[in-house]
């Protein structure tokens, strides 16, 4: 009986996330909140709503079940989402495009000076900002990696998580709406020359993207049957390399410990993407079907896991600090970014994709390219944000470990 309840809490946060998505689907949330945020949202109150219906022996070991859950699914989903994404495509496109999203990621390190500046007394300040560099440069998986690897207490990932939904959310409502308008009155036209006129190879390569970015929006935003026939093989091909790349990491970062002597979380992040990255160079691997949405769901289970373990109350009372923190951090990242782009002269849609492939990553670029009417710029969009995916982590995990 002891192995009973453990048990049951394993398959809770395995297999929860479907119908959870089934049911948001039918009753229309999710025209509303993201899957990531239902299944944060619904952790949080399963979590802080033990006491209620659960003995204080059985939340203890549902807590402990919850680590796991947290822990498992993001060292397994990291390397799927990572070797099967084609990260030399984004050397095909414009040199302007290039500049744009190198100039974005300069204007990320100046906010992190700003934020640095202004919230000084911040508890975990240092931490807070490596993540914020990860999921501004790269998304939501460069975060949930950089917590990982400096150890970000749970209830910080939840709020950080949260304040970045709100913050990027109306970010991403102004690229929809006033953002063609109102940069049009700071930057220059765009060209289409620059990305349509470069050759019949590239052409072909970015009708491929556009395709691809169609499967990968859908993917991000509607949960799919992953496990089909066709799909099986593949996962239990891409299960096995992720497996792979994960014990290597874990036997470095056990042969090289930390200044405690305990396992080298950072280091063991660090191997992962990399190894991960050099695996995405075989075209067999990273063309392997179905992975990046069993990566997508894996990631819903560690929200769900996350959420259930973050305390309430601690995100009622910091909560507040950390939003003015986070919109500080957003804003000073577009203002910069925007200065930049008007002393290079990128043009407006150019600086506009490019700030939503580090912002959003690759699944709203499609939407992104709508708005402001310009199809051509989804393939290269999508292949900056694969670009940011893979440099966020390493980027957060450097300033954070030399903040921490």
């Amino acid at each position: 009986m002891t192995f009973v309840l453990p048990l049951i809490f394993a398959l809770f946060f395995m297999i929860f996330p479907f119908f959870l998505r089934k049911l948001s689907e039918r009753i229309g949330l999710t025209r509303i909140f993201s899957d990531l945020v239902l299944c944060f949202g619904v952790g949080i109150l399963l979590g802080n709503t033990q006491a209620l219906w659960m003995s204080s022996n059985n939340q203890t070991s549902a807590l402990s079940v919850a680590e796991i859950s947290a822990a498992a699914p993001v060292l397994l989903a990291i390397p799927m989402l990572l070797m099967t994404s084609d990260i030399r495509a984004c050397l095909h496109y414009a040199p302007k495009l290039l500049l744009s999203f190198a100039l974005c990621i300069v204007s990320v390190l100046l906010s992190t000076v700003l934020v640095l500046y202004l919230f000084p007394d911040l508890a975990n300040i240092g931490k807070a900002v490596g993540c914020m560099i990860g999921v501004y440069v790269g998304g939501t998986p460069n975060m949930m990696a950089i917590s990982y690897a400096v150890d970000v207490p749970k209830e910080l990932f939840v709020i950080l998580n949260a304040t970045d939904v709100f913050c990027s959310g109306l970010y991403f409502l102004f690229l929809l709406t006033l953002a063609n308008v109102i940069l049009g009155f700071f930057l220059p036209q765009f060209f289409r020359s620059e990305t349509v006129e470069q050759g019949k190879g590239e052409d072909e390569t970015i009708n491929q993207f556009i395709s691809e970015s169609k499967t990968e929006k859908s993917e991000t935003m509607y949960l799919s049957d992953t496990f089909t026939s066709d799909n099986l093989l593949p996962l239990i091909k891409a299960t096995v390399l992720s497996l792979i790349a994960i014990g290597i990491s874990i036997l470095a970062a056990r042969l090289f410990p930390d200044a405690e002597g305990n396992l080298n979380e950072m280091l063991l992040m660090i191997l992962l993407t990399t190894i991960s990255i050099i695996f995405s160079f075989n075209s067999k691997i990273q063309s392997l079907k179905g992975v990046y949405d069993f990566a997508q769901y894996l990631l819903l289970i560690f929200a769900l896991a996350v959420g259930f373990m973050a305390n309430f109350s601690k995100l009622a009372n910091e909560g507040a600090s950390y939003l003015l923190f986070n919109a500080v951090f957003l804003a000073g990242m577009i203002i910069i970014h925007l200065f930049l782009a008007m002393i290079f002269r990128i043009d407006r849609d150019s600086f506009i994709i490019t700030s939503a492939a580090c912002v959003f990553g690759p699944p709203f670029i499609g939407q992104i390219c709508s708005s402001i009417d310009n199809k051509t710029l989804v393939a290269p969009g999508m292949a900056l944000g694969v670009l940011g995916l893979v440099i966020g982590t390493y980027l957060g995990i450097l300033v954070s470990g030399l903040l921490v």
